[in-house]
C-alpha cells in the first residue's frame, strides 16, 4: 500500500493513495499520526459520568481496554468476640421486660490507620444469635435465631458552612450506612416464621468508631463493637418465654471487618450530590 502526498499544517493529507496486493492476504497499514488522530493501544477507565469515544477521530492499531469499576478491598479483621453465652452477660439476672436492657457493652476493636486522601472505608459487623430452649419450653412467641449485618462508613464531609459552599470534604466521620436485620421465631400460634427486624429479642446496636484526628489524612481509627441488648415483645419474644432460654447453650457471636473503596465512594457521592442540589435550590 503506497501513501503519496503532502501533509499540510492543518493536519490534512493531500494527494493520491494507491493500494495493491492479494485480497486473501492481510494488508499492513502504516501508523499515521497527525493532530486529532490517536494511534496505539487505548485504555479507558470507567467513571461515574458518561464518557464518549469519538471513533471518527481514532486510528486504532491495538485493542481498546475498558477497566472494571474498582471493587471494595478487604483491609483486616478488627474484632471477633467468639461464642458468648447468655449466662456470661447481664442477661443472667435480668427481669424480662419490653424495656430494652443492655446485656453487653461495646468494646474497642483493633485500630487501623486510614488513608482518607485516597480511600473511604466500610466497617462490617456480623452478628448471630442462636437461641436454645430448655426442655418443655412453649414454642410460641419465642426466638430461634436472630442476626444482622450492620455497616458503618468512614468518609469525609465538610466541617463548616464555608466548606459546604466549596464542597470541601475535610472532616473525618463515621456514619451508620446500612443494616440487614433478621429474626427467625415462633409466632403466637406456634408457627415458625421470620421478620426483617432487630428491635426485639437479643440484638446488636452500633457504636460509632473514633479518630485520633478528625482532620488528618492518616488518622488512627478505633472501631467500636456493637453493644448487645435484650428486649421482650408479645410477638417475637414474650416475657414469659425469656426465662425458657437455656442461658448456657444460647450464644451469640460478633465479627468486625474493614473494607476500603477508592474515592469517590458511594457515600462521598451522596453527600456531594446533596450539597450541590441544596446550594442550587437556595434563594
Amino acid at each position: 500500500m503506497d501513501l503519496k502526498g503532502t501533509l499540510t499544517t492543518s493536519g490534512q493529507l493531500s494527494g493520491n493513495i494507491g493500494a495493491s496486493g492479494n485480497l486473501g492476504a492481510q494488508l499492513s497499514i502504516p501508523t499515521l499520526i497527525y493532530p486529532g488522530i490517536y494511534s496505539g493501544p487505548l485504555t479507558v477507565t470507567p467513571d461515574h459520568e458518561q464518557q464518549v469515544l469519538h471513533t471518527s477521530n481514532l486510528l486504532l492499531t491495538s485493542d481498546i481496554t475498558i477497566e472494571k469499576i474498582p471493587e471494595p478491598v478487604f483491609v483486616k479483621k478488627v474484632y471477633d468476640s467468639g461464642e458468648i453465652a447468655l449466662e456470661d452477660t447481664l442477661y443472667n439476672g435480668w427481669t424480662p421486660s419490653t424495656t430494652a436492657k443492655d446485656i453487653m457493652a461495646s468494646v474497642n476493636g483493633t485500630t487501623f490507620t486510614a488513608d482518607m486522601a485516597n480511600y473511604e472505608y466500610i466497617i462490617k459487623w456480623s452478628f448471630g444469635f442462636n437461641a436454645v430452649t430448655v426442655s418443655g419450653a412453649t414454642l410460641k412467641a419465642q426466638l430461634l435465631y436472630e442476626g444482622a449485618d450492620q455497616y458503618q462508613y468512614i468518609n469525609r464531609r465538610p466541617s463548616s458552612w464555608a466548606n459546604i459552599q466549596a464542597i470541601n470534604n475535610n472532616q473525618n466521620v463515621c456514619t451508620t450506612y446500612f443494616t440487614v436485620p433478621f429474626i427467625r421465631y415462633w409466632n403466637t400460634s406456634g408457627t415458625l416464621t421470620y421478620t426483617h427486624s432487630i428491635s426485639y429479642g437479643i440484638y446488636p446496636g452500633l457504636t460509632a468508631a473514633t479518630f485520633s484526628s478528625t482532620t488528618s489524612d492518616t488518622p488512627t481509627v478505633t472501631p467500636k463493637s456493637p453493644k448487645v441488648s435484650a428486649r421482650c415483645s408479645s410477638t417475637y419474644f414474650a416475657t414469659s418465654r425469656a426465662p425458657q432460654l437455656d442461658q448456657e447453650e444460647s450464644k451469640f457471636h460478633i465479627v468486625g471487618e474493614v473494607w476500603k473503596y477508592e474515592i469517590p465512594g458511594p457515600v462521598r457521592m451522596m453527600y456531594d450530590a446533596f450539597y450541590e442540589r441544596m446550594l442550587d435550590e437556595q434563594v
